[in-house]
């Protein structure tokens, strides 16, 4: 008598509990496991290219926002006559530089990327060339690299 009372009863209420009363689908609450990432807007992309002109203006006029936007230690190259040598600037050895083009100084100004920004320095009617790279890196613009060509 159990085992027909279970056999009726259990399927009944399985099969009332089946109604389509209000019910939500299952996947109404489930949230997609990626989300795809944004991408940069336009607007975005060029803030970080014309803002390293302003970058730039306040790294030659100011000592302390110019060593804080400098990634120590400093890697330099230099080319000799023996072959390319490369050594490394700790931050106690920085001397603040003007990247202003003034008299015999030139600086050219080339657009790798949009993150990356070459100055190159010369010295007119010298052998003077010495490449200023900098990138776009956690928000905000370093000098990264030197690279003397010169003579």
């Amino acid at each position: 008598m159990k085992k027909i009372i279970l056999f009726i009863i259990v399927p009944a209420m399985l099969l009332s509990g089946c109604g389509d009363s209000k019910k939500t689908p299952v996947t109404a609450n489930v949230k997609p496991a990626h989300k795809k990432l944004p991408k940069l807007k336009r607007q975005q992309q060029e803030n970080i290219t014309s803002s390293f002109d302003e970058f730039f203006a306040r790294f030659n006029s100011d000592s302390v926002y110019q060593k804080t936007h400098v990634k120590f230690p400093l890697r330099i190259e230099v080319q000799e006559e023996k072959g390319d040598t490369v050594k490394y600037l700790a931050a106690k050895e920085w001397v603040n530089v003007k990247l202003i083009s003034k008299g015999t100084d030139i600086f050219t100004k080339e657009q790798i990327s949009k993150t990356e920004v070459n100055i190159l320095y010369q010295v007119e009617d010298t052998g003077v060339h010495v490449n200023y790279y900098f990138y776009y890196e956690g928000g905000k613009w370093l000098l990264a690299n030197l690279k003397d060509d010169g003579d």
